[in-house]
């Protein structure tokens, strides 16, 4: 079963007689549980406001055996990671057909990545993951982050450093003569 925040903010879900806490950070709908197949559930929603803003309410049974066949195909398929920090990934994948790796990592700007060591472009997945396009075959696939404006602000700041120091050298030395 989903259900919007808006929805969230205005009621409370009980299943089976259990409160239900979906996370109150969640801009999508929220999962409240599963259930086995063919199993009835009690489900009460108490409104704590008159009128609650919401279109639709959705109650979805989740296929756990295609899941699991899914995960399997997956995890046999996916990316073999040979390197991973906070900012170095790299690793080999094989691909039957021209398509997109998509990772879990949040896109932003700094990530750069090379596939078989050629520069490649990299996308916003899904809206908001680092993906990069893929050609059928096998493909060693790297990415870095470097923090923009990173080495442009160290640069001012040393600067401003030795300003400082410049300065304050050129007012002993004044000093000294004023005496």
């Amino acid at each position: 079963m989903t259900v919007g925040q808006q929805f969230l903010d205005s009621a409370t879900i009980s299943i089976d007689g259990k409160k239900v806490n979906p996370y109150k950070e969640a801009t999508k709908p929220t999962p409240l549980g599963v259930t086995p197949k063919h199993k009835t559930l009690k489900v009460k929603i108490t409104m704590h406001d008159a009128v609650i803003p919401y279109k639709t309410l959705q109650a979805n049974q989740l296929d756990q055996k295609m899941l699991k066949k899914t995960m399997t195909q997956l995890k046999r398929g996916g990316w073999q990671l040979n390197t991973l920090t906070s900012n170095h990934i790299s690793g080999t994948i094989t691909t039957k057909k021209n398509q997109r790796l998509l990772t879990t990592i949040p896109y932003t700007s700094g990530w750069t990545a090379t596939v078989d060591g050629k520069p490649a472009r990299v996308y916003r997945g899904i809206g908001r993951f680092l993906a990069v396009d893929l050609t059928p075959g096998k493909h060693t696939v790297t990415m870095r982050f470097k923090t923009p404006g990173l080495r442009i602000g160290a640069l001012i700041s040393l600067i401003g450093v030795a300003l400082l120091i410049g300065i304050e050298w050129w007012l002993r030395d004044q000093y000294k003569y004023a005496k």
